[in-house]
């Protein structure tokens, strides 16, 4: 017999199999059959309503002031938004996406709250999600639910506003996990 261990491995490579064959499908048959894709199709888009830009800024703010008002190790907080800001400059550089939403505008300010194609991955979603994780480690699964509905509400935001794509959100939120983990020492 398997241990275990092993056997929660198989089944999660089996699932993480099955999301891809779903993903596959959804992209070559659904998508791209209904009309000739020559632009940037996002899921997200399609299913959530447009909203209203600039209510962004409450959740990463909040949360940002709590993580340094209990945080037990400021400097780990720091760390890892550095090495976040470092992968988010590699990724923007690295691939320019146009503009998710009509009008955008860049400005002197832009640098600290986003531009116009500055898209993967959102540094908003990953900080949010970085500052959660450090808010509710070690904390009751009370309060780790309420974070993550944090971390799920900006997400859900800043794709219903369009002001990123969902795979910058889904990479942002991924990207921040796996900082915060290997900070911690421990494998994803």
């Amino acid at each position: 017999m398997l241990p275990v261990a092993t056997l929660r491995s198989i089944l999660g490579l089996n699932l993480a199999f099955i999301a891809h064959l779903v993903s596959f499908w959804y992209v070559h048959y659904v998508v791209s059959a209904a009309d000739n894709v020559s632009e940037i199709v996002d899921t997200g888009f399609l299913v959530l309503p447009a909203v209203d830009r600039g209510l962004g800024e409450v959740i990463p703010y909040l949360l940002l002031l709590a993580t340094f008002a209990v945080a037990r190790d400021r400097s780990a907080v720091l760390g890892q938004c550095a090495a976040l800001m470092v992968l988010r400059a590699l990724c923007v550089a690295a691939t320019v996406l146009p503009s998710s939403y009509a009008g955008c505008q860049y400005d002197a300010l832009s640098a600290f709250h986003g531009g116009c194609r500055d898209k993967v991955f959102s540094g908003h979603a990953a900080y949010v999600t970085l500052m959660a994780l450090h808010l509710g480690d070690g904390e009751p699964r009370a309060l780790q639910a309420c974070l993550a509905g944090a971390v799920a509400a900006e997400a859900l935001y800043l794709v219903a506003s369009r002001e990123h794509y969902s795979v910058d959100v889904l990479v942002a939120v991924a990207l921040a996990w796996l900082v915060f983990r290997a900070a911690r020492g421990r494998a994803p």
